[in-house]
């Protein structure tokens, strides 16, 4: 749960309509595009343990990748994001 991300903050709608629950659809070549955040050079992602963290625009796709999968068996190094 620590190393799974539940939502973000973005400046963008990555869904259609925000009072709309719905799923978003990753973009394979381009995991940060709906992630222009208010937030310089990233944005705050809460985590399903309840944890929040500042994601960097930097941060490794495969990495990023991992922490978008829920008990995929990824090991995410400390401190990687």
């Amino acid at each position: 749960t620590a190393n799974t991300i539940a939502i973000v903050q973005t400046g963008n709608s990555a869904v259609a309509t925000w009072t709309k629950p719905d799923d978003w659809e990753p973009d394979e070549k381009n995991l940060m595009k709906p992630f222009d955040s208010i937030h310089p050079g990233g944005f705050i992602a809460g985590f399903v343990d309840g944890h929040v963290e500042f994601i960097g625009h930097d941060v490794d796709p495969e990495i990023f990748k991992a922490l978008l999968t829920v008990a995929g068996g990824e090991a995410i190094p400390a401190g990687s994001y």
